[in-house]
C-alpha cells in the first residue's frame, strides 16, 4: 500500500437491483502506525438510538466528557496490534463524525457509509481493507467497555484458530416460549451469550461475507456467516461486562462501570 493518502472518493459497490444504495467513504489512507503489524478494527456505529432519550443518537451520547463511541475508538487506535480502525456510520453521520473525531491521526482512522443492515456496514468496510490485513476485529461501537488486554488476548487466539468470539456463559434458566406458554426448559450449559469483538483471519471473514451477499442471506452477527459456510469458530469466556448500550438503562450502567473503573473524568 502507497504512502501517499488516496483523496476522498465514494465508490458503490452494491447491485441496484437491490432498491438501495451504499457508498464507501474512504478517508486518507496511510500505511498503518506499526509497519509489521497489518491487523484492523471495524467498528460499527450505525444505530438509530431511538430508545435513548436526547437529540443524539447513542453512538455519540456524551459521558464523562466524551462520545460513548470514543471509549472503543480509543482502546483499539491506541492499541499496538491494530494498525488501524475503519468506523462505519449511516451517510447523514460521515460530515458530523469527520468534526467529532478530527483529533484521531487520519492515517488510523477511516470512515466508512455504511448499509442499510449492520451486516452490510461491516461489507462495506471489508471491500475497503488492504490485501495484506492479518486479522479483523469487529466490534460495535456501543460497546465501550472493550479493553486491550481482551484485544491481546483475542488477536492471540485469532491467530491460532482463524475465527474467534468473546463469550460469556448464561447464568440465569432460560425458556422457550410459544404463544404466551413455556413450551421447554433449555438445558443452559450448552449456551453462552456471544459479544464483540468478533475475530477473524481477512481472508476467511472477506470470502464469507462476499457468499453471503451474493445469496443475499442475512444473519445476526458475523460469527454465524462463517458458521453457515462451513468453517468453526472458537470461543473465549470473558467477562459479562462487554455491555451494549440498547436502553437508558444501558446507558447509566455502563456510565457507571466507566467511573467505577476510571475511565472517565
Amino acid at each position: 500500500m502507497p504512502d501517499t493518502p488516496f483523496f476522498l472518493t465514494f465508490i458503490p459497490i452494491m447491485p441496484i437491483v437491490k432498491r438501495w444504495y451504499c457508498w464507501l467513504c474512504i478517508t486518507d489512507y496511510k500505511r498503518g502506525k506499526t509497519q509489521n503489524v497489518n491487523n484492523i478494527a471495524i467498528i460499527t456505529a450505525g444505530g438509530s438510538g431511538s430508545r435513548l432519550p436526547g437529540k443524539r443518537k447513542k453512538q455519540f451520547q456524551m459521558i464523562g466528557g466524551k462520545p460513548l463511541l470514543t471509549y472503543s475508538l480509543d482502546c483499539f487506535i491506541d492499541h499496538p496490534l491494530i494498525s488501524a480502525v475503519y468506523l462505519t456510520l449511516p451517510v447523514d453521520d460521515i460530515e458530523y463524525a469527520k468534526s467529532l473525531l478530527a483529533h484521531y491521526p487520519p492515517e488510523n482512522l477511516m470512515l466508512v457509509a455504511g448499509g442499510v443492515e449492520r451486516q452490510h456496514s461491516v461489507f462495506n468496510a471489508l471491500c475497503c481493507l488492504p490485501e495484506k490485513t492479518g486479522l479483523v476485529f469487529i466490534h460495535d461501537g456501543v460497546r465501550p467497555l472493550i479493553t486491550k488486554e481482551e484485544i491481546t488476548n483475542l488477536a492471540e487466539l485469532g491467530v491460532k484458530h482463524g475465527a474467534v468470539i468473546p463469550v460469556h456463559k448464561l447464568k440465569h434458566t432460560v425458556k422457550r416460549v410459544s404463544s404466551g406458554v413455556v413450551t421447554e426448559t433449555i438445558d443452559r450449559s450448552v449456551l453462552v451469550e456471544t459479544y464483540t469483538p468478533q475475530v477473524f483471519s481477512y481472508q476467511l471473514i472477506s470470502a464469507c461475507h462476499r457468499k453471503a451477499d451474493k445469496d443475499k442471506l442475512l444473519f445476526t452477527d458475523d460469527a454465524a456467516i462463517v458458521e453457515h459456510y462451513g468453517h468453526q469458530v472458537f470461543v473465549h469466556y470473558t467477562e459479562r461486562s462487554s455491555i451494549k448500550v440498547t436502553e437508558p438503562e444501558d446507558l447509566e450502567y455502563v456510565t457507571f462501570l466507566l467511573n467505577r473503573k476510571g475511565y472517565t473524568s
